[in-house]
């Protein structure tokens, strides 16, 4: 989903699910083998999220608050549509997202946040972002001990950032 610089705290992107060298495989959610994914439309349907935000101040609401940017990452669902952490959108006052390798960022609406699961729906209008991009679906759930590769922008980096290890712990 996203992770986020400025408001936010800490890195967390699309998790793909892994056995034995085995992976979810988004489109049918049925065990394929990790490498037969097409790893450069996996990576491009993550994408750096920014964010210009203006929080308010309830016990002076009248006065003009400092506005401050953040980063983090969302990826594609289909439907024009991307999901991401809500913190990193939380109070803003301008979205924008960039896909990998490209240097154009694009405008992005806030179509719904859910704060109590920390989940945003952005959406983004202009179809030249949607060019040859394909949306990722999801699998499901990891068990304990499932190894997993995380994706996207950490804090403070401009370039995607690939990670490996394994489920720890998992909180519902």
């Amino acid at each position: 989903m996203g992770g986020g610089s400025g408001g936010g705290a800490g890195v967390a992107a699309v998790v793909v699910a892994q056995r034995q060298g085995l992976a979810v495989d988004f489109k049918e959610s049925q065990v394929a083998d990790f490498d037969d994914l097409e790893e450069d439309k996996f990576l491009n349907a993550v994408v750096k999220v920014y964010c210009t935000h203006i929080a308010p101040d309830y016990g002076l609401p009248w006065q003009k608050q400092r506005q401050h940017s953040s980063s983090g990452s969302a990826f594609m669902i289909g439907d024009g549509k991307l999901l991401t952490n809500a913190h990193c959108v939380e109070h803003d006052t301008q979205v924008k997202v960039k896909r990998r390798g490209d240097d154009k960022k694009y405008i992005a609406k806030v179509l719904a946040r859910g704060t109590e699961c920390d989940l945003a729906l952005l959406s983004v209008e202009n179809e030249e972002f949607w060019r040859g991009t394909e949306a990722l679906h999801f699998g499901r759930l990891p068990c304990l001990q499932d190894s997993v590769t995380v994706v996207g922008y950490p804090l403070g980096g401009d370039t995607i950032s690939v990670t490996k290890g394994v489920v720890s712990r998992i909180e519902v």
